[in-house]
């Protein structure tokens, strides 16, 4: 058997979102791999198998993040394997993250841009996101608590999260059935498999909405009265847009958390005629003395990303959401 090895033809891409890479991309020290500027800057480490070398990215002490929903499309791209060398020995990386809600001033504006390196325009771009956004990867826990400082001084609200944490593959356990009681029962992915949740003191509930794109195609035959047979044919494509509310339910230990969805989960002993009412009951059983947070609405529409970027068009918020909300449950149990 022979083995030739030789260049690949076409433009080289990055390893982590496997877009096409300019010539001032970001180089391993260790086997020259090229990334791009932000995906080097996101994970900090070479993603090829026994490599796994640190990645030096030029620029300050803080290093500029992409933005929430490109984070969770690398993210969702990505496997365990990818990413199980991401903690080794490189747990003083922490990530500063700006908090949704964070009223709208001039100074936090401000603020938010020079962290970047960008305009106070940019800033208030984040600044006003309905979602919880990267801002900056730093090196160690006091100059993380001092960005956080420095923000809160100008009027933002900012918490700096272990790195490792953050960036674990995108998973969830999806539950069928809630048992009433204190706490609450699941029973998840129908084998009858029953999961008591936290106490509502312990429990973060995250309620959000489920979004789906995907493009339709219908065709018709237009057929000709005067010859008996088809004319022409006429395709007309369009968007279908499926939304679904859901929860995302976390406890106080660090992990994946539970989805449930209002087509999929039913109350015990729920009788309420509609699905609406059997899932506002399905709700108020979790939610009954939890923490809750939101990501509805905008937020929900803001993070779409392809699902197979290089194979369909079909677009789906679920990787933003479950990036969202654990931001969210870290920022919670730092509080």
């Amino acid at each position: 058997m022979t083995i030739r090895i030789a260049p690949r033809g076409g433009p080289a891409t990055c390893p982590y979102c496997h877009d096409g890479l300019d010539p001032a991309a970001v180089a391993c020290a260790g086997c020259g791999v090229g990334y791009h500027d932000e995906c080097a800057a996101t994970f900090g480490r070479c993603a090829i198998l026994g490599c796994r070398v640190p990645l030096a990215v030029p620029g300050p002490e803080a290093t500029p993040l992409p933005r929430l929903v490109a984070m969770a499309s690398r993210l969702a791209a990505l496997s365990a394997t990818d990413l199980g060398g991401l903690g080794d020995d490189d747990d003083e990386s922490f990530v500063v993250a700006l908090l949704p809600g964070t009223p709208e001033h001039p100074d936090a504006s401000a603020a938010v841009g020079e962290l970047l390196g960008q305009t106070p325009y940019d800033g208030r771009l984040r600044l006003t996101s309905p979602v919880p956004e990267p801002l900056v990867r730093v090196r160690g826990r006091a100059a993380a608590d001092a960005v956080v400082q420095r923000l809160a001084g100008r009027r933002a609200r900012a918490v700096a999260l272990p790195r490792h944490a953050l960036l674990r593959p995108l998973g969830r356990t999806d539950a069928r059935e809630v048992a009433p009681g204190e706490p609450p029962r699941l029973v998840v992915d129908g084998s009858g498999w029953d999961v008591p949740l936290p106490p509502a003191a312990e429990r973060l509930v995250v309620a959000v909405q489920l979004v789906e794109v995907s493009p339709q195609t219908e065709t018709k035959n237009l057929w000709s009265e005067a010859r008996g047979r088809k004319a022409k044919v006429k395709t007309r494509r369009t968007l279908e847009r499926r939304v679904e509310p859901g929860a995302l339910v976390f406890g106080r230990a660090p992990g994946d958390p539970v989805l449930l969805r209002r087509d999929v989960a039913r109350l015990s002993g729920c009788r309420e005629p509609t699905t609406f009412g059997r899932w506002a009951r399905v709700l108020a059983e979790v939610s009954r003395g939890a923490t809750v947070e939101r990501l509805e609405g905008g937020a929900a529409s803001l993070l779409l990303t392809r699902r197979r970027p290089l194979v369909d068009q079909v677009e789906e918020n679920l990787p933003g959401l479950l990036l969202a909300a654990r931001v969210l449950h870290l920022a919670w149990l730092a509080a």
